[in-house]
């Protein structure tokens, strides 16, 4: 049942359970059932109290009816931890005929979710679904656990507060868009079982500075980078193309390192990076560009083996 009270605008009418008044506490703790035809999350906590909740954590299981209560009854929620606890499948559509699917957190589970500032999500997960926290405008914290193998499309597109993400070592997939506008993230580590990075997945990560790509990465996907604040880029020596507009408009970029396994790079993939000074080669045979990939051939220097 209830560990703690919650918060309530007025103490006189708002009691917890045994008649404790909730006036000076926050937080919840339940645990709770994913059920058949009904939520276990809205039982626990009550119709009285659900639409009070500011810090809530679920130990157990979950599944679209309890989505549903976590999207549409909880306008003052901001924190949401659900990492004691598992999301079982059920037909109970969410949002837009999007239903849970086991070990899923499905398309849109929580899009356009202001009011969310920080989440844990269920241990054992393993997939992040498209549009999952699209549009979560004020969301700046967000805990995968290491069983997450992929991050699906828009996953965290215009989450706009989100500083930093850790994403597990043996995630292999990570969709188009995934961290579009996501404008305070400075920093990414890809993990290993990457092979491509997807079109746009960090575009307008104004404040991404420092990106590492491991070995593995073979293709950069068209806007991946574009406009953000990266400063220098050493990509990996699996590379083996660089998307049209892949780091365009990043402004900060003043040196790039291309390794000898690049066979072709795309129009536009450096264009109005105006900083770009220092370009390395380390291919054997010039690799064939375009007058536009580039917009400071008038004042780069290009480093090419002896």
């Amino acid at each position: 049942m209830v560990a703690n009270c919650v918060t309530y605008a007025n103490a006189d009418v708002w009691k917890g359970y045994n008649g404790l008044t909730c006036e000076d506490y926050d937080d919840m703790t339940i645990t709770s059932e994913a059920l058949a035809n009904s939520s276990g999350v809205l039982q626990e906590v009550g119709d009285t109290y659900v639409r009070a909740l500011v810090n809530l954590k679920v130990v157990g299981s979950i599944n679209g009816y309890d989505v549903i209560i976590f999207r549409d009854k909880t306008p003052t929620l901001r924190t949401l931890d659900l990492s004691e606890c598992t999301v079982e499948a059920n037909d109970k559509a969410f949002y837009n005929g999007n239903h849970t699917l086991s070990d899923t957190l499905g398309h849109c589970a929580f899009y356009n979710l202001p009011k969310l500032r920080k989440v844990k999500l269920p241990q054992g997960l393993k997939t992040i679904g498209d549009d999952t926290f699209r549009s979560c405008s004020n969301l700046a914290e967000i805990e995968i656990p290491s069983t997450v193998k992929s991050i699906g499309s828009c996953a965290f597109y215009d989450c706009y507060a989100l500083l930093s993400v850790e994403l597990p070592r043996q995630m292999d997939e990570i969709g188009s868009d995934a961290f579009y506008n996501c404008t305070k993230l400075d920093s990414i580590v890809i993990p290993e079982g990457i092979k491509k990075i997807q079109s746009h997945t960090f575009e307008n990560c104004a404040k991404l500075k420092k990106v590492y790509l491991p070995k593995g990465v073979e293709h950069i996907g068209s806007g991946s980078f574009r406009n953000t604040g990266l400063e220098k880029i050493s990509l990996p020596p699996t590379v083996k193309e660089i998307g049209s507009y892949a780091f365009s408009n990043s402004t900060s970029l003043s040196e790039l390192r291309i390794p000898s396994s690049i066979l072709r790079i795309y129009d536009n993939a450096f264009s109005g990076c105006n900083n770009l000074l220092k370009v390395y080669t380390y291919t054997v045979e010039p690799t064939s560009i375009n007058e536009n990939t580039f917009s400071t051939f008038d004042k780069a220097t290009l480093y090419v083996p002896k």
